[in-house]
């Protein structure tokens, strides 16, 4: 019985917490309305904390519309997810518009991303600049996600490597992609 007495004063305590504008009780709270399937009471706290600029928060309306099949709101919340500075919402962005053929629309939002040291945005930087014919431009976005140790961009870079005659330099990027500095 104490048990939840005291579960229903914590519960007032968070709800008194969020209502006073704490984005990260109001998380909290959208976190307790999931794992109880309260769909309307989740998206409503994380409506709250996002409106307060909590990042996270559109990042999981955006989860949450996807969900829905709302691609529109979803590609509303990544992009306002982006104004904020968020590097993945960036990559999704770009993503989308790779997709749908806006390389420079795509390339434009993978490099702001990269910017901020995403390294999966680099090497789809590279990955364009490469189908575009652009070896010396992939081979620097390449390079800079390879030095922070992304796979992919390492076999990347040493397949670029091994197509313009340099077997040395390819072998050293296979070796490294493969754990074997």
């Amino acid at each position: 019985m104490a048990e939840s007495a005291h579960s229903a004063r914590i519960r007032e305590w968070d709800k008194l917490a969020a209502d006073s504008g704490l984005p990260n009780e109001m998380v909290k709270l959208a976190r307790k309305a999931a794992h109880a399937g309260d769909l309307a009471q989740e998206r409503y706290w994380y409506e709250k904390a996002a409106d307060l600029g909590h990042i996270d928060s559109m990042g999981f309306l955006a989860f949450l519309a996807m969900g829905e099949g709302d691609e529109e709101q979803a590609f509303a919340m990544c992009k306002r997810a982006a104004d904020y500075g968020d590097a993945g919402a960036m990559l999704a962005l770009g993503a989308r518009a790779q997709r749908a053929g806006k390389f420079k629309r795509a390339r434009k939002w993978y490099r702001k991303a990269a910017k901020r040291g995403n390294t999966e945005a680099m090497w789809r930087s590279g990955s364009l600049e490469d189908r575009a014919g652009n070896t010396d431009r992939a081979r620097d976005w390449f390079s800079r996600a390879a030095e922070l140790n992304h796979t992919d961009a390492m076999l990347s870079l040493a397949d670029l490597e091994q197509s313009s005659g340099n077997t040395a330099q390819a072998r050293v990027w296979y070796r490294r992609a493969a754990g074997f500095n």
